[in-house]
């Protein structure tokens, strides 16, 4: 036994103490630093990593430890990260190695170390600004990486940088700012970099005027006046510091956007690094028939363009189906230096005839702004097999009686002697006497204990059907949603459907489906309440949902919205 757990540490012990690895940014200048975090787990224990393999290609230039403690639910978790702080010492592509720390080790990582980054005109100073972009002649609409850097070499407070406002600039933050050391001149600076993402809305000349930096930095004469004076420092002084404002302004931008090419392909713009397209279906893979719906989802996904700039779909289906689209989702993202956007266009396909059909191809035409060409993005056509309705309303068989086998005559060999009439019938005519007991019994009980069965009060389903009939009389889609899922919730209580999507699909009646899909539309693209049609919604899900209440019929179940009088 203790070698077989010994044998399972050991194999264990390995994935247990797997180690993670990160980098603030993969690309650096030559003279700047970078830095490294390694997240430990208790199970790797209390000893520290082996550094050496970095002094290959990089200089350590310090090295720290933060520890966390979790506690969820009563269980207690605890990890720690050790942070180092590296500068490159040439040019190219580096290789942070795999770092072991007892059996696990992390993951190498890749690293592009560009030349030194020319110093400013302002380099020398204790705060200097510096601003670049990454294209001067982007197309309108496309992505602007701006970035600004924040050189300090003294303590800043109350510091604050201008916003970016131009005319026809749409300006949006990348990510979060990444704080780094960079030597400039000779001199170690504090590096605070943002980027931003731009998009010019029209053509022609931008001029983006300089960042601004404004802060509180410390005030060297003052501090050298009070520490020399026959007066001796101010305590107030000594404690606290004197600062002095200071204002620090870069240099300006000049963007030279271009117009839409001349071969750039009719429809939409998307000027992009990458555009893709996919679908999805619910239930995957899907399963066609006539008067059911099923879900597909499409996604548009496009690097460098925001959501908001992504068209709608229209995805064509043919004629073979009745397409009930639902609410897009839209959503802006961060991916590195670009911004990401993402549509998701859902729509409930309900096929009208059986056969075999095609879904034709979607495509979408979009100009990559890397290689100044048209490109597509494709979802490929599809054929798919539509199955009859199903039959509904149909009860099943009566099972058939098997024939009846002719008696076989008794064996006599070796067979127990068969019990006399007389001792027979006794014994029939006690269970019998005992069968009828218990027949009254049962009906005793059933007049007079009340079960939960019965306490259960069926003609709720009734008051539910009520309400939905007042809802559509009333031409109010939102009110029918409420009542139809009120009254699924009695009728599968242990199931419950979750919407009227799910609902059609149960009572499997190809007019009830058009129609709940109809009243989803409405509510989803928030038509004016005039436009839905309760009562031909009420026409067809009044039979249906009454033949389905307890087995009772319309009449019992639903009485008229119209009573006489």
């Amino acid at each position: 036994m203790r070698v077989l757990l010994a044998t399972l540490f050991l194999l264990l012990s390995p994935a247990l103490a797997a180690l993670e690895a990160q980098v603030d940014r993969t690309q650096l200048a030559r003279n700047e630093t970078l830095q490294l975090v390694i997240e430990l787990t208790e199970q790797d224990g209390d000893g520290e990593p082996d550094l050496s393999p970095l002094h290959q290609d990089f200089e350590i230039i310090n090295s720290s430890q933060s520890q966390q403690i979790q506690i969820i639910s009563g269980l207690r978790s605890a990890s720690r990260r050790v942070i180092v702080n590296l500068s490159p010492k040439r040019e190219g592509t580096l290789i942070i190695p795999a770092l072991k720390l007892g059996n696990a080790s992390t993951a190498p990582i890749a690293i592009q170390i560009t030349e030194e980054r020319l110093a400013s005109a302002a380099a020398g100073s204790d705060v200097f600004l510096e601003v670049e972009i990454d294209e001067s002649k982007p197309y309108v609409q496309a992505q602007v990486v701006y970035t600004v850097r924040v050189h300090t070499a003294v303590n800043l407070e109350d510091a604050g940088l201008s916003d970016i406002e131009v005319d026809d600039l749409l300006v949006q933050r990348l990510g979060d700012d990444l704080r780094y050391r960079s030597q400039v001149g000779g001199r170690t600076y504090h590096v605070i970099e943002r980027r931003y993402a731009l998009f010019a809305q029209s053509s022609g000349s931008i001029e983006i005027p300089p960042m601004r930096l404004t802060a509180q930095v410390p005030d060297k004469r003052r501090n050298r006046d009070f520490n020399t004076s026959p007066f001796g420092a101010d305590p107030f002084q000594r404690m606290f510091g004197a600062t002095k404002p200071i204002s620090v302004a870069s240099r300006s931008i000049h963007l030279q956007v271009q117009p839409r090419p001349a071969d750039a392909p009719p429809g939409p713009w998307l000027p992009a690094r990458a555009v893709a397209l996919k679908e999805d279906w619910a239930p995957e893979p899907p399963v066609f028939r006539v008067g059911e719906p099923v879900t597909r989802s499409l996604t548009l996904t496009a690097r460098g363009l925001t959501a908001s700039q992504l068209p709608e779909l229209n995805a064509d289906v043919g004629a073979h189906f009745k397409v009930y689209p639902d609410q897009p989702n839209t959503e802006t993202t961060t991916q590195g230096v670009f911004v990401l956007g993402r549509r998701v266009e859902k729509q409930a396909l309900i096929p009208t005839q059986a056969g075999t059909v095609t879904l034709p191809s979607l495509e979408l035409n979009w100009w990559n702004t890397a290689e100044n060409r048209i490109e597509t993005a494709m979802i490929a056509s599809r054929q798919v097999e539509v199955l009859p309705a199903a039959l509904t309303g149909q009860s099943p068989l009566a099972a058939t009686p098997e024939p009846l086998q002719p008696s076989l005559p008794a064996e006599t060999t070796n067979a127990p002697t068969a019990a006399s009439p007389t001792e027979f019938w006794p014994w029939v005519s006690a269970a019998l006497a005992g069968l009828w007991m218990l027949t009254l019994w049962a009906w005793w009980r059933s007049k007079h204990i009340d079960s939960p069965e019965k306490r259960r009060p069926a003609d709720h389903r009734s008051a539910s059907l009520r309400d939905i009939g007042n809802a559509c009389r009333n031409g109010d889609p939102a009110s029918t949603r409420t009542a139809l899922l009120n009254w699924a919730r009695q009728r599968w209580p242990n199931d419950p459907p979750e919407g009227p999507q799910a609902i059609a699909q149960r009572l499997q009646n190809p007019a009830v489906v058009e129609q709940l899909m109809e009243m989803e539309r409405h509510l989803y693209r928030g038509e004016p309440q005039a436009a839905w049609d309760g009562k031909a919604c009420w026409s067809a899900l009044k039979s249906a949902l009454a033949a389905d209440n307890n087995g009772k019929p319309p009449e019992e179940a639903l009485p008229p919205l119209y009573p006489a009088r």
